[in-house]
């Protein structure tokens, strides 16, 4: 883990290996000399975790953490095979996308104001662009003479490791650059949303102004909290969930409005390639496994299209 995940993964993604590794894995066969391990013994950690209700998605992370574990033991000349490439892990099912309907969303961002949790809503609907990526995202990121905003870096919560106590403290935040070379991109802005960030932004330095000397202000972030300092991810998600109150609409993640975006794009018809290039999805066949839900209207469509071939 420190050796060589701890620089190609993002804060969370580590923290996330650690919990399961303390969790799961070690508690199983941690007291097993590694080359006697084999699949059946990993095999009945993922039948463990089976029969304790853990999710596939979980699972799958377990998995690559054996996988990927066992093959540097490998590069190290410590065991020859890897036995986690002989083992079953249950399907992961992707649930059912939760978005808006099209009278939800303009019922909500009629009840928006132009402040701080108004334009990232907005922004989110409008660019698909995952909630730690626009807390990252700094004024110089945003091209207002090309229409355009570059998606570079995020906003993540960094963490202290005890090996000892095998426990993870959240301790600060901080600005990551994005790991993927996927995630990585540039969103083209509508008119609106352009608009919408033009405002934002007078009306952003005017406050800070007001704010005065004593305070940490950040001024160089598009989204802070009141005192100009980084927006809390938790904190952005609880108001989000008064605005949705407010509106009148049942409460959905925050990560619904990606999930919005995405839909309404593909049932425009653009292109799934576009669609996961905007989404910073490694390939355009996630994109489709996600948003299965929209091409039933397209087949219909399809069909209606072939009337007279035959």
């Amino acid at each position: 883990m420190k050796n060589f995940k701890s620089r190609s993964v993002s804060p969370s993604t580590y923290a996330r290996y650690f919990s399961l590794i303390n969790n799961y894995i070690s508690p199983q066969i941690g007291y097993m000399k590694l080359q006697d391990v084999r699949s059946i013994h990993i095999q009945a950690v993922y039948n463990y975790c089976v029969d304790h209700h853990l999710s596939g998605s979980c699972i799958k992370h377990i998995h690559t953490v054996f996988k990927q574990s066992l093959g540097q033991a490998i590069n190290q000349n410590l065991i020859s095979t890897n036995p986690a490439l002989k083992t079953i892990r249950p399907p992961v099912r992707n649930k059912p996308v939760t978005v808006l309907t099209v009278e939800q969303q303009e019922r909500l961002i009629a009840t928006l104001k132009n402040d701080t949790m108004g334009t990232l809503i907005k922004l989110a609907l409008g660019t698909g662009a995952r909630i730690g990526e626009l807390l990252g995202l700094k004024w110089e990121h945003v091209d207002f003479e090309n229409m355009e905003i570059h998606i570079v870096q995020g906003l993540v919560r960094e963490f202290e490791f005890d090996e000892e106590k095998h426990v993870a403290h959240a301790v600060s935040l901080k600005l990551s650059k994005l790991k993927t070379e996927s995630s990585l991109r540039t969103i083209t802005l509508t008119t609106y949303l352009a608009s919408v960030l033009m405002n934002y932004k007078k009306n952003q330095r005017r406050y800070m102004k007001r704010l005065g000397e004593n305070v940490t202000v950040l001024t160089d972030l598009v989204f802070t909290n009141d005192s100009g300092e980084y927006l809390e991810e938790s904190n952005a998600r609880k108001k989000y969930a008064l605005l949705l109150q407010k509106a009148g609409i049942p409460y959905i993640k925050f990560h619904a409005l990606r999930h919005t975006f995405a839909t309404r794009t593909l049932e425009a018809n653009v292109h799934p390639k576009v669609a996961q290039e905007l989404l910073g999805h490694s390939n355009a066949s996630t994109t489709l496994d996600i948003y299965s839900h929209v091409l039933p209207n397209e087949k219909r469509d399809a069909i209606k299209k072939l009337e007279g071939i035959i």
